[in-house]
């Protein structure tokens, strides 16, 4: 099961789409992808894909599919009709070996008991060979491990 206190689930269903933090992230990574995936459609796969923001715009670059462990954002995102699968890192798989052109991991390491167990290498259902042209299949855990490891600002 999930480590997330579910005081966070509650507030989170409701700012994942209406908190300045989570709109411009959002923003941001659509650019991002925008200018990494080639123009072709592709297969995503979001691995904690929570109350589904940011699955449901992944779906202008191909087909999305999400996975979360978490069953009350697993049943918003699927209330929204987008794709979410139950499942937990690092054993489940969702999609068969090898369907994902892209894997991404946003806001997820600093919920898991081990971040250690977090995917390392090739993601679980990542299709093998070389990432989308630009695109850089481990950038999501290396800036998710980047900012678990930024020191806090200090207390006010």
């Amino acid at each position: 099961m999930s480590g997330m206190d579910p005081a966070y689930v509650a507030v989170h269903m409701e700012e994942d789409r209406l908190h300045w933090w989570f709109r411009g992230r959002l923003a941001i990574l659509l650019a991002a992808l925008r200018r990494a995936l080639p123009r072709r459609r592709v297969r995503l796969l979001e691995l904690g894909c929570g109350s589904g923001n940011v699955l449901g715009a992944l779906g202008e670059f191909g087909e999305a599919v999400g996975m979360e462990v978490h069953p009350e954002l697993a049943a918003a995102a699927r209330a929204a009709g987008l794709d979410v699968r139950a499942g937990a890192l690092p054993d489940d798989l969702v999609v068969p070996p090898g369907w994902a052109d892209v894997v991404l991991l946003l806001d997820v390491i600093e919920h898991l008991e081990d971040d250690a167990a977090a995917p390392r290498g090739r993601a679980p259902g990542a299709r093998p060979g070389r990432p989308p042209r630009g695109a850089r299949a481990r950038l999501p855990v290396a800036l998710e491990r980047a900012r678990r490891r930024a020191r806090p600002p200090p207390a006010l």
